[in-house]
Order: structure tokens, then C-alpha cells, then sequence
């Protein structure tokens, strides 16, 4: 069953490894190694959602890129960086409604796999009818993330997300690695955009759309298994206010995106959660030194923020069925 937004803000959330009895069923190809091809690294930071409360928030993204981003920026990457970053700063992008859909026990969660809904707003806050629809699979062992899609398909990559080392202990607190540390999730992913009322509503239909995921959901589900109903998950509103590209090093750049989880219907005055990340492509499926080492640092100093809560659960923690 998913969790409610109550469940989650009133009960401890801990770091929970993805079921191993489902990820050792995942086939590995021979010479695998050779395939793996990272499309673009995501660095994660949980803030303190408290601290973006409000009608409108953008005072307090302000106080944050001024504050504490542009420093650190300036210290880890460049001056340049940081001063197009003060420039710039982080403006309101994308307004839309977020929505998972699982089983009702939850098979696609409990092996590694996630199916969510987004549907853009319009101008005046109303859905557009325009959506999107991502299928993605997600481990911290590369080789099994990369063993679950065959390779190919425009729409589809291949990312690692990085975060804190962090574990909540009880509601609102939770113990951060001494000295900081990051570690990594990595996932395939294939999104579609879709008309709002064109998604599909069991495993059998996700499976004919995302035919590129064949070998991990043969060996995750039956064919009974298939025929399982998804369960709509609790809607959020997400705002996600972003940088223009800056420059980590060399050619390569990255943008900053603050996102805020709102409930769909009611207050928008209290987020649920808040997200500062960065993201840049690598290079033909590669990274220099010196742009893991600057992004990386980054990260890691960022933990020790006053905006920062390491321990808090991730968007998808927040939203899963459970």
C-alpha cells in the first residue's frame, strides 16, 4: 500500500536496501562491463522544508542561493560560476502534478522498479493535458541497473544519482556520516509523453510501453503477476525553480534545481519535502578528474549547511508504495 504524507512526517523513516531476492533474479549479460554507459550524473541534497514555507518561496530560494549556494560555488567550483549563479539565481521553471502507481502490494517498489505520473499545469494552475510517464529501475549495484534495460532507445538513459550517507533515526532526525560521504544509486529509466488519460493501468500495459525493460521484468514478474491493476499513489504539486548552466570545469556544465513537494489539494504554504541537486551529462559516457572531484566536494560541503537535512527521505522514499 503507499504511504500517506502523514504516515511519512509522523513515523521514522530509515534506509531500506531494494529486496535482494528480487535484484539477484535480474539475468547478467556476458561482457556487461563493456556496456556500461553512464548518460549523466545527479548530485542530491535533502533541505529543511520548513525553511521554503509560504505562499510564495521565492524570497527564501533567494536567501539560499545568496547565502550558502553561491559560497560554496565559489569555494569548489569558480568565481565565474558563482557569480552567473548570483546573477542568475534560480527561477521557476516547471509547475506540475507528480503522482506513483503500484500494485497493491507494491511489486514494482519491492523490486526496484518505479512508475510515475507527471502532468504539467498551465499558466493558471490547471492541468494542460500534456503528461509524461517514466518507467525506471534502480540499484546500488551498477551491474544489476545496467543488466535490467536493453541499451538503445531515445527516450531512455542511463544515470547515477549521488547522495548523502545518512540514516533517520526518528521523526525529523537522523545521524550523517563523520567525516561526510556520499554514496550512489543508479538507475535506467524510459520516459514517454502522452496525453493525460492515455496512461497505462497494469503491469501488462507498463510492459508494452517500455519494451526496452524486457529482461528485468521477466525476471522480476510472472505472467500472472502481469495482469495486476496499478493503484494510484498520493498527487503532489512540484515547483522546480532552476539555474541557467553553469561551468563545473572544462566544457562541461551543470544546472542547480530546487524542488518543492506541495500536497495537490489544500495548503501550499507548508511543503513536504525540498531538493537542491545538480546534474551534467558526461562525455561520451565518461568524466574528468577534476569534474568528479569539483562536483563531488561540492556535495559533500553542502551536508554541513544549515539549510541541509541529510537524513531526510528522498522524493521517492516520500512517494513509494510500501
Amino acid at each position: 500500500m503507499f504511504r500517506t504524507s502523514w504516515d511519512i512526517r509522523h513515523n521514522c523513516v530509515t534506509l531500506a536496501a531494494i529486496a535482494f531476492a528480487a535484484l539477484t533474479l535480474l539475468p547478467l549479460r556476458q561482457g556487461l562491463a563493456s556496456d556500461i554507459k553512464i548518460d549523466s550524473r545527479e548530485y542530491k541534497l535533502m533541505l529543511k522544508p520548513g525553511e521554503f514555507a509560504g505562499t510564495d518561496p521565492r524570497a527564501n530560494i533567494d536567501r539560499f542561493v545568496r547565502e550558502e549556494l553561491t559560497l560554496l560555488v565559489r569555494a569548489h567550483w569558480s568565481a565565474a560560476a558563482a557569480e552567473r549563479l548570483q546573477d542568475r539565481g534560480l527561477k521557476l521553471e516547471k509547475s506540475r502534478i507528480v503522482q506513483f502507481k503500484d500494485t497493491e502490494k507494491c511489486l514494482l517498489s519491492h523490486n526496484g522498479f518505479a512508475w510515475r505520473e507527471r502532468f504539467k499545469l498551465n499558466n493558471s494552475g490547471e492541468r494542460s493535458g500534456e503528461a509524461t510517464g517514466t518507467f525506471k529501475f534502480r540499484s546500488p549495484d551498477i551491474f544489476l541497473a545496467a543488466a535490467s534495460r536493453k541499451s538503445g532507445g531515445s527516450d531512455c538513459k542511463f544515470e547515477e544519482d549521488l547522495t548523502p550517507v545518512a540514516v533517520r533515526t526518528e521523526a525529523g532526525s537522523g545521524v550523517i556520516a563523520n567525516p561526510r560521504s556520499v554514496r550512489s544509486q543508479f538507475s535506467q529509466s524510459c520516459s514517454h509523453e502522452t496525453s493525460a488519460t492515455s496512461f497505462p493501468a497494469d503491469l501488462a500495459a507498463v510492459a508494452k510501453l517500455n519494451p526496452m525493460f524486457e529482461p528485468g521484468l521477466n525476471a522480476a514478474f510472472s505472467t500472472a503477476d502481469m495482469l495486476l491493476k496499478l493503484v494510484p499513489g498520493e498527487k503532489f504539486l512540484e515547483r522546480v525553480y532552476e539555474s541557467k548552466k553553469l561551468m563545473v570545469h572544462g566544457d562541461t556544465e551543470a544546472e542547480f534545481a530546487l524542488t518543492v513537494w506541495y500536497p495537490d489539494a489544500g495548503d501550499h504554504s507548508q511543503p513536504y519535502i525540498a531538493e537542491i541537486s545538480y546534474k551534467y551529462e558526461t562525455k561520451g559516457h565518461s568524466v574528468s578528474h577534476e569534474v568528479a572531484k569539483r562536483a563531488l566536494t561540492l556535495l559533500v560541503n553542502l551536508q554541513d549547511s544549515q539549510w541541509a537535512d541529510p537524513s531526510a527521505p528522498t522524493k521517492t522514499t516520500y512517494a513509494k508504495c510500501d
